[in-house]
């Protein structure tokens, strides 16, 4: 697994607030071997350093996450489904792309449901925490902004 496809996996782990996820080992490490049959890391090669598709990313999250509460927002009344979207711009893009690091890839959202995906209309407002927002950007960090983040790429001068 790329420096970056681990990153966005850590990242949506901390933005939904998972459990610790496994420590995916590098290729020569000690226990690459026994890590090639770990379903959890074959279900990240599957992605084939891509987004997971908008349209399913949820589901394809599932296996990492430890339990129903990490798939909302504890400041929102929801009990049931997510209170999460992924930017449908991001699905099934490729991880190394450049352009799409300092895009969002989830964010938290006003809509209810599994697998929520749009471009920003669903964003909460006023934001759930001191007025901002928590984000997963492409590149795998979170962040907390009171302004909306961009959602689409911006092209690089060259």
């Amino acid at each position: 697994m790329t420096p970056t496809t681990r990153a966005v996996v850590i990242g949506a782990a901390l933005l939904l607030g998972l459990a610790t996820l496994p420590a995916f080992a590098s290729p020569g490490t000690p226990d690459a071997p026994a890590r090639a049959t770990d379903p959890c890391a074959r279900n990240l090669r599957d992605w084939n350093d891509r987004f997971p598709p908008a349209a399913q990313w949820q589901t394809a999250l599932q296996p990492y996450v430890k339990g129903a509460d990490a798939w909302h927002c504890p400041r929102h009344r929801a009990q049931q489904g997510s209170t999460y979207a992924m930017n449908r711009l991001l699905g099934g893009r490729s991880i190394q792309d450049e352009t799409l690091w300092g895009c969002v890839l989830l964010f938290e959202s006003q809509r209810v449901g599994k697998n929520i995906t749009d471009t920003g209309e669903s964003l909460c407002t006023p934001g759930r925490h001191q007025g901002g927002h928590y984000y997963l950007l492409g590149n795998g960090r979170v962040v907390w902004s009171k302004r909306r983040l961009p959602f689409r790429p911006t092209l690089r001068a060259e």
